[in-house]
């Protein structure tokens, strides 16, 4: 991992989970102050988020022996920069992301930006569903790190927080770094706690843990 990143992890308690293969479909890839995501599943490649760099996240993709090219699909949980700033590593894929996020300029990666111009886009709405061969993934409006964060449950079993959840010690919590509305936040954390069913729970920057057990602690209502 590049010194700087590991400078801006230790700054501010960010704990990206190694690059490793986490079961039979999926594979985490450590691209410095974000992990990514890759589903594989009948012959699709599909990326969760994209890093902060584009040369970052090809170097750590390529490492594991993913070509970036082979990425058909990419769902982004917002357009903070080191969510979507690895775009441009991802030139052929489909881009999804929430509708409500196209609006937030200010927070808006510049690539985020030509990415909408420049590739075939998609705004998905609070449950609305894609189906990329037998994989079916379900978006969750997620308000609160950002007005527009989306999170992402694909085939009933994985949940794809984005930012609205935090892991620390293998609980879950909310995450307090940099987010515009915590109460949002934490009703928008409320709600995925209660979800059922889920087996796991993957994060962009504190790894993955078991859901029923990062939840057990949970004060759900």
């Amino acid at each position: 991992m590049p010194l700087i990143s590991r400078i801006i992890n230790r700054a501010i308690s960010l704990h990206p989970q190694i690059s490793s293969e986490i079961d039979e479909y999926i594979i985490s890839v450590d691209c410095g102050i974000a992990n990514i995501y890759i589903y594989r599943r009948d012959g699709h490649t599909i990326a969760f988020d994209t890093g902060y760099n584009a040369r970052s996240t090809t170097r750590a993709l390529l490492a594991l022996a993913i070509d970036p090219a082979e990425v058909g699909h990419v769902f982004l949980s917002h357009t903070d920069f080191d969510h979507a700033g690895g775009l441009p590593a991802f030139s052929r894929a489909r881009i999804y992301y929430a509708q409500a996020e196209v609006r937030i300029f200010a927070r808006q990666s510049r690539y985020f930006r030509r990415a909408q111009t420049n590739q075939t886009c998609q705004a998905l709405r609070d449950r609305e569903i894609v189906e990329i061969g037998s994989t079916r993934i379900m978006a969750l409006h997620t308000p609160g790190h950002t007005p527009g964060s989306i999170a992402y449950l694909v085939d009933g079993i994985y949940l794809f927080s984005g930012d609205t959840i935090a892991l620390r010690g293998g609980k879950a919590g909310i995450n307090h770094l940099f987010s515009l509305d915590f109460k949002t936040l934490r009703l928008s954390a409320n709600n995925l706690s209660k979800l059922e069913g889920v087996k796991t729970v993957l994060t962009p920057h504190w790894g993955y843990a078991n859901f029923p057990e990062a939840f057990s602690q949970w004060g759900r209502e």
